[in-house]
This record gives structure tokens, C-alpha cells and sequence, in this order.
């Protein structure tokens, strides 16, 4: 009887710690089953061996960052917050949940110079890393269990974005630039509106050179795109440039992926925003197409009908490299 009772009191004890680990962080309308391939104990337990320096201060950088609609998540739609899980967003936009509102313009962005552009643009894409790769528009989205779901690796495991949601959401938040979210509208985009709608702006396309002539030429915040086994564009990942740091010097990319990569230490990365190399080896690079330029051409924006922006995002894609 003795034993019994202690493996009883054991029993409890190990409930109340799970309960007291997993009661703050999720609720059962929103509990989703563990990932496929990698527990949340390995994703969690994962160091990279990868940082970020920035030249310019937080403060400036992120100004207005403090303020709605940007420092409020409930905000991240143009659908109200309270109907993100009705039934009319369910009919309406699916599995992806409901679309990215407009932000505002970034304060007097015609008057700051290049870098601060950049960096603020890096910020915010880091303000993400971790979150988990799933085809949703907006972050904060976390729809319930019984909600229609286009599988990816990692699981139905809450929140996440693909890479073009990402890479739209990242832009469109930090400067005010929204392009369209399906990965193929947005590598082939040649214009879009400027910030806070303020004209059309020209979209600057960089061709693939050799590897040492394109490393050099691409500048932080630039967006490359990759094409899958099929020769379709199919992934977009963003240029850290200088402000990454790589303890082999390798340059490094920012992007939400669901493939597995590793990193200088032979690490599998997890899924979803992290930071990954550039190498000579990469799928990366071995499958790049070209990259887009939009930081430098914001004050090109002129007057014009602004061009559609159709909603989508991309195919879970297998890296075919390191």
C-alpha cells in the first residue's frame, strides 16, 4: 500500500508540473499536437551560433514601433480581431487565415538615409525569429485544432508564417510596404506601392553572378529568391549583409522555412524564422534565381493606379543543399 501511494503521489506531482509548464502558454482551444520530426524540447534547447550587429541604436531605429497599430498584435489584420475565428473567415481565407492589414508609413522615412531603412526592416524581420513555419498571413493568427490546415513538417503546432508571408509581413510592418504575399506574384513583382500607398515605386532586380561577385553586391534587407527540384520560384529568404555575424564569416540569410539546414556547428536549425548561411554549397545558393532591391528606391515612388495584391504564399520546399 505504501508503494502504491508514493507512485500515486509521484503520479500527481508529475501532472501539476506539466499542467503548471503547459497552463500558462496555451489554452485547449488552442493546444496543438507536438511537431513531426523535432519535439519542443530539441527546437527549444536550440542555440545558434549565428548574431546580429547593428550599426544604428534601437531607439531610433524602432521609432513608433511603441505605438498602435504596431505594438498592438490584435491589430496585425483588416479583419477585426474578434472575428479572426468565425465563420466567415473560416469560408472566406481558409487554412491562411485572415489577411495582413496596411501599416502606416515609417515616421519620416523620405528623409532617412539608406542604412536606417535597412536596419529597421533587419529589426523587425528579427523581431520573429523562432516563430514556426505554417502557411498563414499574419503572426499572431493561432487558429484552433479543428480549423482546415495545410500540412507542413513541424506539426499544427499555433502560429507561424511561410517565407513570402514573412517577407511581405516584415516589410509591410517596418516600413509600410505591402507586396503581395503568394511567392511567384512576389518574385516577379517589377513595381509596388510606396509607403503608406504613396505612389508606385520601381521594384530594383539584381541578376545571379558568380558567387564572390554576387555576395558582394547584395546589400542588407535585399529579398533572393530560390527555385525548387522543378525550376519554379518557390522560397524567398532576406540578406543579412553586415549585420549578420557567422563564426566561419559565411554570409547569412534571415527566413521561415520548413527544410532542414545546418548551421556552422553541423546543428540541425529548427523550422520556421532563423537565421541560416549563405555557403558555396547551399541550396541557397545553388538554386538562386535573382534578388529585389526596395530599401533604395522608396523616394522613386511616383503617381499611378496602385497594382493588385493578391493573397497567397508558397509551397513547403526539401532543400537540396547543406
Amino acid at each position: 500500500m505504501h508503494a502504491q501511494a508514493c507512485a500515486r503521489r509521484h503520479w500527481i506531482t508529475a501532472l501539476l508540473l506539466l499542467i503548471a509548464a503547459n497552463g500558462c502558454n496555451s489554452s485547449p482551444k488552442h493546444r496543438h499536437a507536438a511537431a513531426d520530426n523535432t519535439t519542443a524540447a530539441e527546437e527549444n534547447s536550440y542555440v545558434s551560433p549565428y548574431r546580429a550587429v547593428f550599426q544604428l541604436p534601437a531607439a531610433d531605429v524602432e521609432t513608433g514601433l511603441n505605438r498602435s497599430p504596431w505594438s498592438d498584435d490584435q491589430e496585425q489584420s483588416t479583419v477585426p480581431a474578434q472575428a479572426w475565428y468565425d465563420r466567415e473567415t473560416r469560408r472566406k481565407w481558409g487554412s491562411w487565415g485572415p489577411p495582413q492589414r496596411r501599416y502606416p508609413e515609417a515616421p519620416e522615412w523620405s528623409s532617412r538615409p539608406v542604412r536606417w531603412l535597412q536596419e529597421r526592416v533587419l529589426r523587425t524581420a528579427l523581431r520573429y525569429q523562432g516563430l514556426s513555419y505554417q502557411h498563414h498571413h499574419i503572426p499572431a493568427w493561432d487558429p484552433p485544432e479543428d480549423w482546415p490546415w495545410k500540412k507542413v513538417k513541424s506539426g499544427h503546432a499555433g502560429p507561424g508564417l511561410d517565407c513570402s508571408n514573412y517577407t511581405g509581413f516584415v516589410y509591410n510592418y517596418a516600413l509600410g510596404v505591402k507586396m503581395s504575399t503568394g511567392i511567384r506574384e512576389q518574385a516577379t513583382m517589377t513595381q509596388i506601392a510606396g509607403p503608406g500607398d504613396s505612389g508606385v515605386m520601381p521594384v530594383q532586380r539584381i541578376e545571379k553572378q558568380d558567387y564572390d561577385t554576387t555576395v558582394k553586391q547584395l546589400q542588407p534587407a535585399d529579398l533572393l529568391y530560390i527555385r525548387n527540384n522543378s525550376g519554379n520560384l518557390a522560397h524567398v529568404i532576406m540578406w543579412l549583409g553586415d549585420v549578420g555575424v557567422s563564426p566561419d564569416g559565411t554570409p547569412l540569410v534571415i527566413d521561415s522555412t520548413g527544410s532542414g539546414h545546418k548551421d556552422s556547428q553541423g546543428n540541425v536549425i529548427p523550422d520556421g524564422v532563423q537565421i541560416r548561411p549563405f555557403s558555396r554549397d547551399s541550396w541557397y545558393w545553388h538554386d538562386f534565381d535573382h534578388a529585389h532591391r526596395i530599401v533604395t528606391e522608396l523616394n522613386r515612388a511616383a503617381h499611378g493606379p496602385i497594382p493588385d495584391l493578391p493573397e497567397g504564399g508558397a509551397d513547403e520546399v526539401e532543400a537540396t543543399g547543406k
